[in-house]
């Protein structure tokens, strides 16, 4: 929760920008937020980009507005019943979902109530309203499992281990701190003259004191712990470590972490290559293990290589791989129907 008033990288030809109502959305170059500067993905961005204002305030403008909601940008378009419509401003990340679909679900992040929104947004909401519901009972095809990393979390971790991108860390640690420390000091000095605070208010006084992380915390949470020893403070064998791994690296859901698979980097295939159900199709029957990653890496199980073959020769063209959905294999059932088997669930 925390998503803002303004709207950014707005896709303005899609539908709810333009239909049944035309809106020309007043568009404004605001300060770009100094999490996205430092970012990778927002490294090229200048001093400011354009916005467009959602809101008539935000909750960093007073008055207690709530807070808005955005949707993690890594992963969200893995499925192919996704749309990433609109950015906003957040303290997550320059590519979060604030405007948004998964199959008949559509994500309005922005928290306030039409009394509070400015007269073109009150447009595009009733717009899409209109176009979810040209999706009625199109239930998702993927679905996000809570706590799975995708793997573009270690490039931005290794992004963070440079000398400048964590000077830059450090910098935006100290101003989080300093502006908490007097949202703090301002709520506090209201108190002792006797003024009555809101419960949003008050609740800025527990929040505990922001902490500037360790330059190696955010990798060292994808090696595992008898291995980080040897690669503490040393970035080039931490970088070549996940050169070699990264592509047999599957998501760890219990730890909110990434595992190396080791049976996969022993069958020497990547798991998000469609080579690589080609691959373990045909050694079906002479390699054991071609089997427990058939059915760890899709959602089926089958008895025989014969079987296996003639689902992917069905499903080929259907199918996508999805990290945050488990690092699986699935079929869009909505491009064409899976073949009818007696499969089952597929295996961890």
């Amino acid at each position: 929760m925390c998503l803002d008033a303004h709207a950014h990288g707005m896709r303005v030809q899609h539908a709810i920008f333009n239909t049944p109502h035309g809106v020309d959305l007043t568009i404004e170059d605001r300060v770009t937020p100094d999490l996205y500067a430092h970012s990778l993905e927002g490294r090229d961005l200048g001093s400011t980009m354009p916005m467009w204002r959602v809101q008539t305030e935000g909750y960093t403008e007073g008055n207690d507005q709530l807070i808005g909601v955005v949707s993690s940008g890594y992963g969200f378009t893995d499925s192919p019943d996704t749309e990433w419509i609109s950015g906003g401003v957040n303290s997550k990340g320059l590519n979060s979902v604030a405007i948004g679909r998964h199959g008949n679900f559509f994500h309005w992040g922005f928290a306030a109530s039409p009394t509070y929104m400015t007269d073109e947004a009150k447009l595009v909401f009733i717009n899409a309203v209109h176009y979810i519901a040209g999706f009625r009972g199109q239930k998702p095809v993927g679905h996000k499992i809570r706590g799975m990393v995708p793997r573009i979390a270690i490039e931005l971790a290794l992004d963070q281990l440079t000398e400048a991108s964590y000077a830059a860390t450090i910098r935006r640690y100290d101003r989080l701190r300093a502006d908490a420390d007097a949202k703090k000091q301002k709520v506090q000095a209201r108190i002792d003259a006797g003024e009555d605070v809101s419960d949003v208010d008050k609740r800025v006084l527990s929040y505990p004191t922001i902490k500037t992380p360790g330059r190696f915390d955010r990798i060292k949470r994808y090696i595992p712990h008898d291995q980080w020893g040897a690669l503490d403070g040393d970035e080039a064998a931490i970088a070549e470590y996940f050169r070699a791994n990264l592509p047999y690296m599957r998501g760890d859901p219990e730890n909110y972490s990434l595992v190396v698979d080791q049976e996969l980097k022993q069958f020497g295939q990547p798991n998000n290559e469609l080579g690589f159900l080609d691959r373990a199709v045909a050694a079906f029957g002479d390699k054991p293990v071609a089997r427990t990653l058939l059915e760890r890496y899709t959602e089926h199980s089958f008895d025989s290589a014969a079987e296996w073959g003639a689902w992917l020769k069905q499903n080929r063209d259907a199918l996508f791989f999805t990290e945050v959905g488990g690092y699986k294999w699935v079929v869009n059932r909505r491009a064409k129907p899976v073949a009818a088997t007696t499969s089952t669930a597929g295996k961890q």
